[in-house]
């Protein structure tokens, strides 16, 4: 995806509500590198097949609109024919997974040593007693606290690492980590 709403946003490792409940079903997240859209090409050039289609002019009232989108629908997977797939409209190719979509979200797998705190319906944990915001795209989530450096905590959603906090300045609240990597994975419990 992208480096935008909904599927990330300035906040900690750059997660939203949306990325947070992908990573839950097992989904890896794979983003552009910010500021070069043409890495994701493909999927621009969807969005202006789809907004010529459909929204040029915008229907009169939501039933006409949706009625646009399911006859782009049909005829963008079972009569158009894409260069990507030798001319051939999806449809005549595809086939469902086998693949078994999960009953429920699984929790990230806990910490080896350290803690666990769930975090508020206003984004934030118990810290010393003090609460500290982590993010909303967390709400009703489990973070993982570790010790790291010195006082130093890492503040970690499963395997991805949200930021630290200072143990002797709590006050200071979560201190940003920078982005290195481009893709997140989200290790889960067995059911």
């Amino acid at each position: 995806s992208d480096n935008g709403p909904p599927f990330a946003a300035q906040g900690p490792a750059g997660l939203t509500s949306l990325a947070v409940w992908l990573l839950r079903l097992g989904l890896r997240l794979e983003r552009i590198t910010p500021g070069r859209p043409q890495e994701n090409g493909r999927h621009e050039r969807f969005h202006r097949t789809l907004a010529d289609a459909v929204t040029s002019p915008a229907r009169a009232n939501a039933r006409a609109q949706q009625r646009a989108l399911d006859l782009f629908r049909r005829e963008y997977n079972e009569e158009r024919p894409h260069e990507a797939l030798g001319q051939i409209p999806p449809a005549e190719l595809y086939a469902a997974s086998s693949r078994r979509y999960p009953c429920g979200l699984l929790p990230p797998t806990g910490a080896s040593f350290g803690h666990t705190e769930r975090v508020d319906r206003h984004g934030a944990i118990r810290w010393h007693r003090k609460r500290l915001f982590i993010s909303t795209a967390l709400c009703g989530a489990y973070v993982q606290l570790e010790p790291d450096a010195g006082t130093r905590w890492a503040v970690l959603f499963g395997s991805i690492l949200l930021g630290h906090i200072d143990g002797a300045k709590p006050e200071a609240g979560l201190l940003a980590t920078p982005r290195r990597r481009k893709s997140h994975v989200l290790q889960l419990q067995s059911a």
